[in-house]
């Protein structure tokens, strides 16, 4: 008996020795051997607990390049490019310097063949959008829906969804008065492509009317369309939508009406009516729209600042108190969520407060200087304490009628930030440089009233604000100018992960003393005298080492707004990326967006790998890199070496309190992120971004009872806010890992709201 064992343990080292004895230490598996759709799918039998095999499918001859990327998970789905012609192709699969080799057919399927139809063609305003349609016989497990106006100039949406069986539905949500017309729908499912036309149409009266009294919305001198009339009270997004179309349409018929402030004041009275019906939520998006519309109607050519005056006012004492008086919070709630109100309502004032104080310098300021034959290419302005003073003056007195007009309305936790004198100096040729220089005694004036400045010069702004203005006891000097012919010989057209094209550059200087300005100075190009900019393909590039470095940025109010880390050349740009993976991605424009504000890169300059999950320590550096956090590092997790590419991006997540997923004083920066932290340190940016906690209510995800308490608020807040939306099953899977293009999904509807 005892030789029986011995004899079978020996058989059984054996046959353990026989699996990995001289091998790669892994062996792959595919499904199949003939592949008939884009996917080729398997798994990895590995002796460790994690590992990393890259792959390179490639043609029989090895002449083409099919599709690389790295594999770190069991269970694997390797995606074809979509135009690949029928035959004979092989993986290489590597781990380590060990590779094994996997051959298979591919057989391009018919697409002619291959039927798929939607199951409604028209929808009506205010109905929920659904596609939903099946596809026979689909040639992969996923369709990818790519919505887009009928001419194909406007993109809504681009979703990929799982398929349940050979069925398909994709939620669009409700449209508006101003959404109605036709829609083109790109069905993309393995190769095949499909198109399909739908459209949203006026509702028919009869499906929203219900005759009941006292539930009425009332119509106000036209402003409110006769349709309103009769709507049933309970319907408050569909009121919600008739109030915003109405202002879209009231705006259009007053912009060029001499009696504009006349008009807002009017509109004003109208919605104050309506907002009263509306539940907290839809009346606060109904005021941050109408505090837009007022902001367009304010820097309109003809309206002075007394009617600006009037129009902020009007807002102020109907409309926002009417918001803020709502008694179904209490006071902790209402300062949660009326924070997006505030702070649309705090740019306003100052705004405002702006306008007030504007200097508009003309040509006949330029310094006489100037106008001889040596300074014939350069237009420079200065400003004195005397020029500033009525601008300063201006500026407090506003300010202080505001703060006043706030008080009376109880809105005394409006928080309002730096204000600005700004300056404007006057249009020049291309060939002229424009320079404006600040006196020490203007310095010390802005200086003492806590006041910053706005220089706008050639579609740039420079904007110094009043913390730093203790920092020069000389005058300060800033010049832009195009770039000279002699520089521009050096400049390309590279970057990082792809190559850009030039829409506005310019040489931007700042000097006190004699010496360029070191401290970092935010800066603003205006997008007003560009045409059809694509703000998926829109870079922000300074120019050093010999190629353009990307910038994060934040589009407000049509400006572009940047930090400038010193004063050099500048380019506002459109980029496009080089790599081969993503362009049949169905996260191809989120991967490009991110990629062209420098957020987010490629694991080599050709790719971007977007399905392989993405580790904590890479998402944690996706954050970190947008907030722009650059604390000295005082403390770093225990599992973090100082030899590692993350120290300095743990670190800071650490110290900003966006490490979620960490504990015992570990990060474990190489392990895949799950959805649920991801999701939490999402929350955690968002606080440190706006200085208060996302907050909102959503239906709930039928795998709730897998998420905490502390994950529940969260996610469900970003859910609300349509930052996250989880799977077509209803299903938010928080275990699950994250792949880069999901990560990058997220972040880019992040960075939208």
């Amino acid at each position: 008996m005892k030789k029986i064992v011995q004899l079978t343990l020996i058989l059984l080292l054996i046959t353990a020795g026989i699996s990995f004895a001289d091998s790669s230490g892994f062996n792959v598996n595919l499904e199949s051997n003939i592949v008939n759709n884009s996917f080729v799918k398997g798994n990895i039998v590995s002796e460790k607990n994690t590992f990393v095999v890259t792959y390179k499918c490639i043609s029989e001859d090895g002449n083409k390049l099919i599709t690389l990327g790295e594999i770190k998970s069991n269970n694997f789905t390797i995606e074809l490019m979509d135009n690949l012609e029928s035959g004979k192709y092989k993986i290489i699969f590597s781990e380590n310097g060990n590779k094994i080799e996997k051959s298979f057919s591919y057989v391009k399927n018919p697409t002619n063949n291959v039927k798929a139809k939607f199951n409604q063609k028209e929808f009506y305003i205010f109905d929920t959008v659904k596609l939903s349609g099946s596809i026979e016989s689909p040639l992969s497990e996923y369709v990818t829906l790519k919505v887009t106006n009928k001419e194909g100039t406007r993109i809504v949406t681009v979703s990929q969804i799982k398929l349940l069986g050979n069925k398909f539905d994709f939620n669009l949500g409700k449209f508006g008065i101003s959404d109605i017309g036709k829609y083109k729908i790109t069905l993309k499912n393995g190769s095949l492509i499909k198109n399909y036309e739908f459209e949203v149409k006026k509702y028919k009266e009869a499906n929203h009317k219900k005759k009941k009294k006292n539930t009425t919305v009332v119509v106000n001198d036209d402003i409110i369309p006769s349709e309103a009339i009769n709507m049933d009270i309970s319907l408050p997004g569909a009121i919600k939508s008739i109030l915003e179309d109405s202002m879209k349409s009231f705006l259009k018929k007053i912009m060029n009406s001499k009696e504009k402030t006349a008009g807002i004041r009017k509109i004003n009275k109208s919605i104050n009516d309506e907002l009263k019906k509306l539940d907290f939520k839809n009346g606060s998006s109904i005021v941050d729209k109408q505090t837009n519309l007022v902001r367009t109607m304010m820097f309109s050519a003809n309206v002075d600042i007394s009617d600006a005056k009037i129009m902020v006012k009007d807002l102020i004492t109907t409309n926002v108190k009417t918001l803020f008086s709502k008694s179904e919070f209490d006071k902790k709630d209402k300062k949660v969520n009326t924070r997006k109100v505030s702070k649309s309502l705090s740019r306003l004032i100052e705004k405002l407060i702006e306008k007030s104080g504007r200097i508009a310098l003309t040509d006949n300021m330029a310094l006489v200087s100037d106008k001889n034959e040596k300074y014939k290419n350069k237009k420079s302005y200065k400003i004195d304490k005397n020029l500033l003073t009525d601008s300063i003056k201006n500026i407090l007195e506003t300010k202080k009628e505001m703060l006043k007009t706030l008080s009376d309305s109880n809105l005394n936790d409006m928080i309002l930030h730096d204000q600005y004198v700004n300056i404007s100096l006057p249009k020049s040729n291309d060939s002229e440089a424009l320079s404006l220089e600040l006196d020490p005694n203007a310095i010390q004036d802005l200086r003492d009233n806590k006041l910053g400045i706005t220089v706008k010069s050639k579609d740039v702004s420079f904007m110094i604000p009043s913390s730093l203005m203790g920092n020069f006891s000389n005058s300060i000097k800033l010049q832009s100018s195009n770039v000279s012919s002699e520089k521009r010989k050096v400049l390309n057209k590279k970057t990082n992960n792809g190559l850009v094209k030039e829409l506005k550059t310019l040489d931007l200087s700042a000097e006190t003393n004699g010496e360029k300005i070191k401290n970092k100075v935010k800066l603003s190009f205006s997008l007003d005298t560009l045409e059809d900019v694509d703000l998926n393909k829109l870079m922000v590039g300074v120019f050093e080492n010999g190629k353009w470095t990307k910038l994060s940025y934040e589009v407000v109010d049509n400006e572009v707004e940047f930090m400038a880390p010193h004063f050099s050349v500048y380019s506002l740009m459109s980029f496009e990326n080089n790599f081969e993976d993503t362009r049949s991605n169905w996260a191809v424009n989120y991967i490009n967006s991110l990629t062209a504000k420098g957020i987010v890169n490629g694991k080599s300059d050709m790719r971007f790998d977007p399905n392989s999950n993405i580790t904590r320590a890479e998402f944690a550096k996706i954050l970190v890199t947008y907030l722009g956090l650059d604390d000295k590092i005082t403390t770093n997790f225990k599992d973090v070496k100082k030899d590692k590419w993350y120290y300095d991006i743990t670190a800071l997540a650490g110290m900003n309190g966006i490490s979620y997923g960490s504990s015992k004083g570990n990060f474990y920066p190489e392990a895949d992120i799950n959805r649920n932290d991801m999701a939490m340190m999402i929350s955690k940016a968002y606080y440190i971004k706006n200085g208060y906690e996302l907050t909102g209510e959503s239906s709930v995800f039928d795998d709730d009872s897998l998420l905490n308490a502390e994950s529940k608020k969260a996610i469900y807040a970003l859910r609300a806010n349509n930052i996250i939306s989880g799977y077509e099953d209803n299903t938010f899977r928080p275990n699950d890992t994250a792949t880069r293009a999901e990560a990058v999904k997220i972040m880019y509807e992040f960075i939208k709201y």
